[in-house]
């Protein structure tokens, strides 16, 4: 070989050897881009992993769902939303490491206050203290979501066995988190709070999860109808709700049937990945893990500022047909997933729905498979690859790094 030669093997040699990503610098990016505060460093670090993972999709994978931070009993971690550092508090319990068998994952609103009370056994915690966005909001509903697959990542939660708890309007969050995001929760325990009368109509996408309703007796008069007539709807809605008035107290804890709270988290299995499902919707941004809302006919789900009632109708037949009035305001998502020989079918429907998205993840479809979706504006058939931008965005953006969005398909906008 020519002296040339060999100068020009050695400069492609350190070139591509310079060039390529040793072992362990992909996961130390990628760590660096899910801590990352503000949204525009997290875009130089996201073109970076981009630039270091072409054609390594398989690592890029691993990276994403690897937890490398030490695991102890109680820590502090930052979790990046909306441009801040949410600061979270995790505890686990004695002996849990990422070895062992993932277990429930508790949220307390309330910034960690009820836990006292609670004395919850054998699941993992969290609080952050001062986060208390605007309530009935995409901000709050989405946030608290964040944290709770944070954490269970982070501490090898099982991320089908999420929990939400809280007081006052941490407990009015808790349900209308639970009724936004349908099946993303697997129970909640609300203490001194429940449904607004606004929330009746999305009653049903409360069928998936866990229920248990503890308030005092002498609360607000009417949180504690509102709570009574989701009792009365249980067997109408096939829900699991469990509610206890405690007569001795108010608007304060601790409360009758708190105690129950340990016992349900654990008894409360995971529910298989479902094949079909339907859910109630009353405005955009609903969503499942597998499905979100992106448009809506407005005029179907908008409530009037005033609904007459009857006068000479009791206070209970009032509040009833100011109900049935809302109920009829809402519009509502279906979907099956059928097994084809040829490619697995996707079919979505709905009533006043006219845009999603469908998130296809790796706990349910694999690369390589191929899909027809079927929906509103939409009618796709694709072989399943890695979007590799994506599947990092929709991590950052969820908290989810436990089930990895492989692609997603949209409805065409009009």
């Amino acid at each position: 070989m020519s002296p040339t030669n060999r100068i020009v093997l050695f400069a492609s040699f350190f070139l591509i050897f310079f060039s390529w990503p040793l072992p362990g610098q992909v996961q130390e990016t990628v760590d660096a881009y899910f801590a990352a505060e503000r949204e525009e460093a997290a875009e130089e670090l996201l073109l970076k992993i981009l630039s270091q993972t072409e054609g390594k999709e398989a690592e890029l994978l691993k990276a994403i769902k690897a937890e490398t931070v030490p695991l102890k009993e109680k820590q502090n971690v930052l979790i990046p939303y909306g441009n801040q550092l949410l600061q979270a508090t995790i505890q686990v319990p004695f002996g849990h490491d990422r070895s062992k068998q993932a277990i429930p994952v508790v949220l307390d609103i309330s910034g960690g206050h009820n836990f006292p009370w609670l004395e919850l056994k054998g699941v993992i915690t969290v609080f952050v203290a001062g986060f208390t966005p605007p309530e009935f909001t995409d901000q709050g509903r989405d946030g608290f979501l964040k944290i709770l697959n944070y954490a269970a990542h982070f501490a090898n939660g099982d991320p089908q066995r999420l929990w939400l708890t809280g007081f006052s309007w941490a407990a009015h969050a808790s349900y209308d988190t639970a009724l936004h995001r349908p099946g993303q929760v697997r129970g909640i325990i609300s203490l001194g709070g429940g449904p607004r009368r606004v929330h009746f109509r999305l009653l049903p996408n409360l069928r998936s999860i866990r229920v248990l309703a503890c308030c005092g007796l002498k609360d607000d008069k009417e949180l504690i109808w509102n709570l009574r007539e989701v009792a009365f709807l249980t067997k109408k809605h096939k829900l699991n709700y469990e509610l206890h008035l405690d007569e001795s107290k108010g608007h304060s804890l601790p409360l009758k049937g708190m105690d129950r709270g340990k016992k349900v988290v654990l008894e409360t299995k995971v529910l298989s990945l479902p094949q079909s499902g339907k859910f109630f919707v009353d405005r955009v941004n609903v969503a499942t893990r597998f499905i979100r809302v992106d448009k809506v006919n407005k005029k179907k789900v908008r409530v009037s500022k005033r609904i007459p009632v009857s006068a000479s109708a009791s206070p209970d037949a009032q509040r009833r047909q100011v109900l049935r009035v809302m109920n009829k305001k809402v519009a509502f998502c279906s979907w099956k997933i059928l097994a084809k020989k040829t490619a697995t079918q996707i079919i979505v429907k709905g009533k006043a729905v006219e845009g999603v998205t469908v998130f296809l993840r790796d706990d349910r479809f694999r690369l390589g498979e191929k899909v027809r979706v079927i929906g509103p504006g939409m009618r796709t058939s694709l072989t399943i690859r890695l979007d590799r931008r994506l599947a990092l965005t929709e991590a950052r953006r969820t908290g989810d790094r436990l089930a990895v969005v492989l692609q997603e398909v949209r409805s065409a906008k009009k």
